[in-house]
Protein backbone atom coordinates (compact mmCIF):
# COMPACT_ATOMS: atom_id res chain seq x y z
CA UNK A 1 0.00 0.00 0.00
CA UNK A 2 1.23 3.47 -0.76
CA UNK A 3 2.30 5.83 1.95
CA UNK A 4 -0.22 8.32 3.25
CA UNK A 5 0.32 12.03 2.66
CA UNK A 6 2.26 13.50 5.61
CA UNK A 7 0.03 16.52 6.08
CA UNK A 8 -3.02 14.54 7.26
CA UNK A 9 -4.28 14.78 10.82
CA UNK A 10 -4.01 11.60 12.90
CA UNK A 11 -7.76 10.88 12.64
CA UNK A 12 -7.61 11.33 8.85
CA UNK A 13 -4.62 8.96 8.69
CA UNK A 14 -6.59 6.37 10.69
CA UNK A 15 -9.57 6.72 8.35
CA UNK A 16 -7.34 6.36 5.30
CA UNK A 17 -5.78 3.21 6.75
CA UNK A 18 -9.22 1.77 7.59
CA UNK A 19 -10.33 2.44 4.01
CA UNK A 20 -7.24 0.72 2.59
CA UNK A 21 -7.73 -2.32 4.82
CA UNK A 22 -11.43 -2.56 3.93
CA UNK A 23 -10.76 -2.07 0.21
CA UNK A 24 -7.98 -4.65 0.22
CA UNK A 25 -10.18 -7.22 1.95
CA UNK A 26 -13.25 -6.65 -0.22
CA UNK A 27 -11.41 -6.40 -3.53
CA UNK A 28 -9.45 -9.56 -2.72
CA UNK A 29 -12.62 -11.44 -1.75
CA UNK A 30 -14.98 -10.21 -4.45
CA UNK A 31 -13.10 -8.45 -7.24
CA UNK A 32 -12.89 -5.00 -8.76
CA UNK A 33 -16.61 -4.35 -8.98
CA UNK A 34 -17.21 -4.03 -5.23
CA UNK A 35 -19.31 -0.90 -4.63
CA UNK A 36 -17.37 1.95 -3.05
CA UNK A 37 -20.23 2.41 -0.58
CA UNK A 38 -19.56 -1.10 0.71
CA UNK A 39 -15.89 -0.28 1.24
CA UNK A 40 -16.89 2.80 3.24
CA UNK A 41 -19.34 0.72 5.31
CA UNK A 42 -16.74 -1.92 6.10
CA UNK A 43 -14.24 0.79 7.06
CA UNK A 44 -16.94 2.42 9.22
CA UNK A 45 -16.51 5.81 7.56
CA UNK A 46 -18.82 7.93 5.45
CA UNK A 47 -18.79 7.81 1.67
CA UNK A 48 -17.63 11.45 1.77
CA UNK A 49 -14.58 10.40 3.79
CA UNK A 50 -13.87 7.71 1.21
CA UNK A 51 -14.03 10.24 -1.64
CA UNK A 52 -11.84 12.71 0.28
CA UNK A 53 -9.06 10.13 0.42
CA UNK A 54 -9.73 8.24 -2.82
CA UNK A 55 -11.60 10.44 -5.31
CA UNK A 56 -11.73 7.67 -7.92
CA UNK A 57 -11.78 3.89 -7.99
CA UNK A 58 -8.42 4.12 -9.75
CA UNK A 59 -6.96 5.86 -6.70
CA UNK A 60 -7.70 2.68 -4.71
CA UNK A 61 -6.04 0.61 -7.43
CA UNK A 62 -2.93 2.77 -7.30
CA UNK A 63 -2.78 2.44 -3.51
CA UNK A 64 -3.39 -1.31 -3.33
CA UNK A 65 -1.97 -2.91 -6.48
CA UNK A 66 1.78 -2.16 -6.23
CA UNK A 67 2.17 -4.92 -3.63
CA UNK A 68 0.22 -7.38 -5.79
CA UNK A 69 2.15 -6.46 -8.90
CA UNK A 70 5.42 -7.00 -7.03
CA UNK A 71 4.32 -10.61 -6.50
CA UNK A 72 3.93 -10.94 -10.28
CA UNK A 73 7.46 -9.63 -10.76
CA UNK A 74 8.77 -12.29 -8.36
CA UNK A 75 7.00 -15.00 -10.39
CA UNK A 76 8.58 -13.68 -13.59
CA UNK A 77 12.04 -13.58 -12.04
CA UNK A 78 11.74 -17.10 -10.66
CA UNK A 79 10.63 -18.41 -14.05
CA UNK A 80 13.47 -16.68 -15.89
CA UNK A 81 16.03 -17.87 -13.33
CA UNK A 82 14.96 -21.53 -13.55
CA UNK A 83 17.63 -23.80 -15.00
CA UNK A 84 15.01 -25.70 -16.99
CA UNK A 85 12.94 -23.39 -19.22
CA UNK A 86 9.91 -25.73 -19.24
CA UNK A 87 9.93 -25.93 -15.43
CA UNK A 88 10.22 -22.13 -15.36
CA UNK A 89 7.29 -21.75 -17.77
CA UNK A 90 4.98 -24.17 -15.93
CA UNK A 91 6.01 -22.71 -12.55
CA UNK A 92 5.19 -19.28 -13.93
CA UNK A 93 1.68 -20.43 -14.96
CA UNK A 94 1.04 -22.10 -11.61
CA UNK A 95 2.30 -19.06 -9.71
CA UNK A 96 0.29 -16.64 -11.82
CA UNK A 97 -2.96 -18.54 -11.44
CA UNK A 98 -2.42 -19.22 -7.75
CA UNK A 99 -2.32 -15.43 -7.29
CA UNK A 100 -5.47 -15.15 -9.41
CA UNK A 101 -7.23 -17.69 -7.19
CA UNK A 102 -6.16 -15.92 -4.00
CA UNK A 103 -7.09 -12.43 -5.17
CA UNK A 104 -10.22 -11.75 -7.22
CA UNK A 105 -9.16 -8.18 -7.97
CA UNK A 106 -5.91 -9.35 -9.52
CA UNK A 107 -7.89 -11.95 -11.44
CA UNK A 108 -10.20 -9.19 -12.75
CA UNK A 109 -7.32 -6.84 -13.59
CA UNK A 110 -5.23 -9.40 -15.44
CA UNK A 111 -8.23 -10.74 -17.39
CA UNK A 112 -9.20 -7.13 -18.20
CA UNK A 113 -12.77 -7.63 -17.02
CA UNK A 114 -13.03 -4.15 -15.50
CA UNK A 115 -11.21 -0.90 -16.11
CA UNK A 116 -8.24 -0.28 -13.85
CA UNK A 117 -6.13 2.78 -13.26
CA UNK A 118 -3.63 3.75 -15.95
CA UNK A 119 -0.74 2.74 -13.68
CA UNK A 120 -2.17 -0.72 -13.03
CA UNK A 121 -3.03 -1.19 -16.72
CA UNK A 122 0.54 -0.25 -17.66
CA UNK A 123 1.98 -2.64 -15.06
CA UNK A 124 -0.17 -5.50 -16.40
CA UNK A 125 0.93 -4.68 -19.96
CA UNK A 126 4.56 -4.70 -18.86
CA UNK A 127 4.03 -8.02 -17.09
CA UNK A 128 2.73 -9.63 -20.27
CA UNK A 129 5.60 -8.17 -22.31
CA UNK A 130 8.03 -9.77 -19.86
CA UNK A 131 6.06 -13.01 -20.09
CA UNK A 132 7.04 -13.20 -23.75
CA UNK A 133 10.63 -13.82 -22.61
CA UNK A 134 9.50 -16.88 -20.64
CA UNK A 135 7.55 -18.17 -23.64
CA UNK A 136 10.48 -17.71 -26.03
CA UNK A 137 12.89 -19.34 -23.63
CA UNK A 138 10.64 -22.40 -23.24
CA UNK A 139 10.17 -22.65 -27.01
CA UNK A 140 13.91 -22.42 -27.68
CA UNK A 141 14.59 -25.17 -25.14
CA UNK A 142 12.10 -27.40 -26.97
CA UNK A 143 9.69 -27.87 -24.07
CA UNK A 144 6.95 -25.57 -25.32
CA UNK A 145 5.27 -26.08 -28.68
CA UNK A 146 6.66 -23.72 -31.31
CA UNK A 147 3.34 -22.11 -32.28
CA UNK A 148 2.47 -20.86 -28.76
CA UNK A 149 2.52 -17.06 -28.69
CA UNK A 150 1.85 -14.24 -26.27
CA UNK A 151 -1.71 -13.88 -27.57
CA UNK A 152 -2.27 -17.55 -26.62
CA UNK A 153 -1.14 -16.71 -23.11
CA UNK A 154 -3.65 -13.86 -23.04
CA UNK A 155 -6.41 -16.29 -24.02
CA UNK A 156 -5.23 -18.74 -21.35
CA UNK A 157 -5.34 -15.97 -18.74
CA UNK A 158 -8.87 -15.07 -19.77
CA UNK A 159 -10.07 -18.68 -19.78
CA UNK A 160 -8.37 -19.69 -16.55
CA UNK A 161 -9.59 -16.59 -14.74
CA UNK A 162 -13.15 -17.68 -15.59
CA UNK A 163 -12.47 -21.24 -14.45
CA UNK A 164 -11.04 -19.91 -11.17
CA UNK A 165 -14.24 -17.95 -10.55
CA UNK A 166 -16.39 -21.00 -11.20
CA UNK A 167 -14.42 -23.86 -9.69
CA UNK A 168 -11.99 -24.53 -6.89
CA UNK A 169 -10.44 -27.20 -9.13
CA UNK A 170 -8.77 -24.80 -11.57
CA UNK A 171 -5.46 -26.68 -11.22
CA UNK A 172 -7.00 -29.65 -13.05
CA UNK A 173 -7.99 -27.41 -15.97
CA UNK A 174 -4.51 -25.91 -16.04
CA UNK A 175 -2.80 -29.31 -15.99
CA UNK A 176 -4.85 -30.42 -19.04
CA UNK A 177 -3.91 -27.21 -20.82
CA UNK A 178 -0.22 -27.52 -19.96
CA UNK A 179 -0.20 -31.11 -21.22
CA UNK A 180 -1.40 -29.79 -24.58
CA UNK A 181 1.40 -27.21 -24.73
CA UNK A 182 4.31 -29.63 -24.39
Amino acid sequence: MTAAPRHLRSDALRNREKLLVAATELLTERGLDVPLEEIARRAKVSIGTLYNHFPTRGAFHDAIFPERLAALDRILKTALDADDAWVGFTGYLHGLFTLHAEDRSLNDAMAQRFPVSDDVHEACRHFFEQSARIIERAKQDGGLRRDFELRDLMLLVSATSQVIQQSADWQRFLSFYIDGLR
